[in-house]
């Protein structure tokens, strides 16, 4: 399911052959410090640390929050919850983080064992792990299930699990194969690539380089000569190259081959209350949010033309929820 990971992946072959410098490395811990002052210096106030691997098997994990989160910048983190324990949970409110992601594909060990691995305590803790997070206090909780051939049916059952665990949202996020990576089809010309919901948003990989969202880090040899290292350049001349490069040629046309585009623009028609949540859907994933309790009982399309109309948001604005 991780176009970086996982046994039998064609992908993963391919793409550790082609970058060898990026297998089984992690950052170290200077070297990560230093990225972190550098997009301080340049300003930008939302800082994700959603790795090409798994960010509680970092070594220097709680040492590197602390400096990330003491300098006043809003720090998510993104992990397939595997490792969060009642002790890992503990550990996690001494920090000032602002979005916890958690990664549960499915409910069933089973089908855990061929998704992830047959640790029967890792997915013990993977399942739990919506209702552990729901403990910290002062930070958005969300769930991501990635969608596959054999968990496809699983998902409703996913929301109605999880419905009483306190977080905030939970995605559906459509899997990303290997043939789609290698279609050359141009199947998002249609739109305005500038509008792809990860332009903007910057991936520093372990070796300092700076990719512009997660599908040009697939192409790193073919895109090298426009590659700046965050440890040699700043990285306000590598947003200008990256920038330079979409608007110039939409990074040689692969952005209108990338599968994982996703349009920013929200069309009213592709909301809807669904299994008492909030539905938003979107090219490659559908957005579940947990309808405040205050409103909860409200008819369907009430709640509905509330959504459509920002009236929650209102509310959420002005203390009423």
């Amino acid at each position: 399911m991780c176009p970086w990971h996982g046994k039998d992946n064609p992908y993963k072959t391919k793409y550790y052959s082609n970058n060898p410098e990026l297998k089984n490395k992690n950052m170290p811990l200077e070297m990560a410090k230093m990225a972190v002052d550098k997009i301080v210096e340049y300003g930008i106030t939302n800082i994700g640390l959603t790795p090409q691997g798994e960010f509680f098997l970092y070594p220097h994990w709680e040492e590197f929050l602390e400096y990330t989160t003491k300098l006043g910048v809003s720090v998510s983190v993104t992990t397939n919850a595997s490792l969060l324990d009642k002790e890992t949970i503990k550990k996690l409110k001494n920090f000032n983080i602002s979005i916890l992601c958690a990664s549960v594909d499915t409910l069933d060990f089973n089908l855990f064992q061929s998704i992830r691995g047959g640790n029967k305590k890792l997915f013990e803790n993977t399942i739990n792990a919506p209702f552990l997070i729901g403990e910290l206090s002062n930070v958005y909780k969300q769930v991501n299930f990635v969608e596959q051939i054999q968990n496809h049916d699983e998902f409703d059952t996913i929301l109605d699990t999880f419905k009483s665990a306190n977080v905030n949202q939970i995605v559906k996020i459509r899997e990303t194969t290997f043939d789609d990576r290698e279609q050359q089809s141009d199947r998002n010309s249609r739109y305005p690539i500038l509008l792809c919901e990860d332009f903007g948003g910057c991936i520093i990989q372990v070796n300092g380089d700076i990719m512009a969202c997660c599908y040009m880090a697939s192409y790193p040899k073919a895109l090298e000569s426009k590659t700046q290292n965050i440890y040699i350049n700043s990285l306000d001349d590598a947003i200008k190259a990256i920038n330079s490069e979409f608007v110039e040629s939409a990074l040689n046309g692969l952005c209108y081959r990338c599968p994982s585009y996703r349009t920013r623009v929200i069309d009213k028609n592709t909301m809807n209350i669904y299994k008492g949540y909030f539905e938003i859907t979107n090219a490659r994933l559908k957005r579940y949010f947990s309808i405040p309790e205050k409103i909860s009982m409200l008819p369907d399309d009430v709640l509905l033309y509330m959504y459509q109309n920002n009236l929650v948001t209102k509310m959420k604005q002005d203390g009423i929820l």
